[in-house]
C-alpha cells in the first residue's frame, strides 16, 4: 500500500530526477536532487494555479450565459404579458 502511494504521488518525478542525476553526475548529488524537486514543485504550483484560473474563468462564462438566458426568458415573459393585456 505504501509503495503504491509513492508510485502514484512522486514516482514519475523521482524517475525523472534520478535520470537527470545519472546523466549530469553533479558534484553534489543531494543538492542537485533538492533543487530539481523544488523546481518541480514550483512548476506544479504554477500549473495548478493556471488550471484553477481557467476553471474559474469557465465557471464565470457559464454563469454569465445562464444569467443572459434568464434575462431573455424574463423579457419574453414580459412581452407575452403586454400582448395579453392589449388583447383584453
Amino acid at each position: 500500500m505504501d509503495a503504491l502511494y509513492l508510485k502514484e504521488s512522486i514516482g514519475e518525478v523521482l524517475v525523472s530526477c534520478i535520470t537527470q542525476l545519472a546523466l549530469k553526475q553533479p558534484v553534489d548529488p543531494l543538492n542537485f536532487m533538492a533543487g530539481y524537486l523544488h523546481a518541480e514543485a514550483d512548476r506544479r504550483d504554477v500549473v495548478r494555479t493556471e488550471h484553477e484560473r481557467l476553471l474559474a474563468a469557465e465557471e464565470a462564462k457559464r454563469a454569465a450565459e445562464v444569467r443572459a438566458r434568464e434575462i431573455d426568458m424574463l423579457k419574453e415573459a414580459d412581452s407575452s404579458k403586454e400582448w395579453l393585456c392589449r388583447c383584453n
